[in-house]
């Protein structure tokens, strides 16, 4: 009995030891053709091979999906309540079709998921090998349906043997493995040519030509593709000189119209023009409502701004300003307006930072208020009052102060009439009772 025993052992012992050893690994093959034309589909077939296993999955994808699109699952379970089924399957299979978009290469491969491919002892099997390399080609080539390779012959030689520009120098000096130059231009240049000639008469040149210049920096890209569609480029960038090439005396100093208008915004109420200046086209800005003229000017030290253009000279600095949600425009303020009665004329400051030429009223009175000279969104001018404490604007009328003159003067007058006539009627009344006095004097000596 217990020579039985030992044997039932050692055989359970033998077969628990081979069932583990068996179940431990798996093997996967991809299959399917490893060259296609771009438009057209590849099926694949991934098949898994072991034994005792009771359950398979993993997902089928492309290692680049520009070149090669799709994907897949592989599943299976064994099914215990099948007695061919009991001891687990030996292989899982699966198919999975893609889709050639681009020229490439993309590799097709299995990975499982470890926590479900199991052996009938809910053991993990480690599956090994399964990809596949698919190269795709142009649907020019004539490729069999049953091919399983492709040597491409065409030219992959993308190179430039020139490249040159019709005005300027490029620098550093051309060379085919070169691929970026600069040319600097002087301001008067608006128009320069790209020639370029590749090493391969098969390759394609873009790029090249007239091309129009602005002041500062201009990009040009030059591409070279080959035969087999591979593609170099090259990049010149031209820089013209930004200095100004036309200029306006204001104020005892020289400015100069800016050129070069990268991030110049186009100023509230006004259109972009074109102005003549000298002779000279240049870039400007229109309002017509309030009839006004601006260009872009930079000082010696570098200062930008717009000033206002009457008759081909500067007249003034243009500033505007937000009030009330309406635009209004700063004037300058001639010598003859600067005294006035009652008022102080220096540097005032308004809403965000501004200052500018204004009076103060000499009366403490009106301590809060402060006067500027300004026109409206409808080019009328006007001095106007600015509350500082609620920031309101109105316009400023002299009436008032007229009137006020008035009632003092007829008051005045009125006093001094009065006080005349009352002078008048006591001087007459001392006149007579000292008249009469006399004359009674002497009657009475008589």
């Amino acid at each position: 009995m217990k020579k039985i025993l030992g044997v039932v052992l050692v055989m359970c012992f033998m077969l628990l030891n081979l069932s583990s050893v068996d179940a431990a690994s798996a093997s996967c093959n991809i299959s399917g053709n490893t060259t296609v034309t771009v438009g057209s589909t590849v099926k694949v077939t991934v098949k898994i091979s072991g034994s005792h296993m009771y359950m398979i999955q993993g997902s089928i994808s492309s290692s680049n999906s520009g070149v090669l699109s799709g994907s897949g699952v592989l599943y299976r379970k064994a099914d215990l309540s099948n007695p061919s089924e009991t001891n687990g399957f030996s292989s899982a299979s699966t198919s999975v079709t893609f889709t050639a978009k681009s020229v490439g290469k993309s590799v097709i491969s299995f990975s499982q998921n470890i926590n479900n491919c199991l052996d009938v002892n809910d053991q993990n099997i480690s599956i090994s090998g399964g990809d596949l390399t698919i190269n795709v080609v142009e649907k020019s080539q004539n490729v069999p349906s049953n091919s399983t390779s492709i040597s491409d012959t065409r030219s992959k030689e993308n190179g430039l043997s020139d490249l040159s520009v019709s005005d300027g120098t490029l620098s550093p000096g051309f060379s085919s493995n070169v691929t970026k130059y600069t040319v600097d231009l002087g301001g008067e240049k608006t128009k320069i040519n790209i020639s370029a000639k590749s090493k391969d008469s098969k390759a394609k040149v873009s790029g090249t030509g007239q091309k129009e210049l602005t002041v500062g920096k201009n990009s040009f890209v030059i591409k070279c593709q080959a035969e087999n569609g591979s593609v170099k480029e090259y990049t010149i960038v031209v820089n013209v000189d930004e200095k100004p090439i036309v200029y306006l005396e204001f104020n005892n100093q020289k400015l100069g119209v800016v050129r070069n208008l990268d991030g110049v915004g186009t100023p509230t109420g006004f259109e972009k023009t074109i102005i003549n200046i000298d002779g000279q086209e240049v870039d400007g800005w229109i309002n017509k409502n309030i009839d006004m003229t601006i260009a872009y000017f930079v000082d010696d030290q570098g200062g930008k701004a717009f000033y206002v253009i009457e008759n081909g000279k500067i007249s003034f600095k243009f500033e505007s300003v937000t009030i009330d949600e309406r635009t209004f425009y700063i004037l300058p303020i001639e010598d003859k307006m600067k005294q006035r009665i009652g008022f102080e004329f220096k540097k005032i400051k308004i809403i965000e930072g501004i200052e500018l030429d204004g009076w103060i009223y000499n009366d403490e009175a009106f301590k809060d208020y402060i006067q500027v000279y300004l026109m409206n969104d409808q080019g009328k001018k006007h001095i106007y009052d600015y509350e500082t404490t609620e920031g309101q604007l109105q316009i400023y009328t002299e009436q008032v102060q007229k009137s006020e003159g008035i009632n003092i003067f007829m008051i005045t007058t009125g006093v001094f009439v009065l006080t005349s006539a009352g002078l008048l009627y006591l001087y007459l009344s001392f006149k007579k009772k000292s008249i009469s006095a006399i004359k009674e004097y002497y009657q009475n000596k008589d």
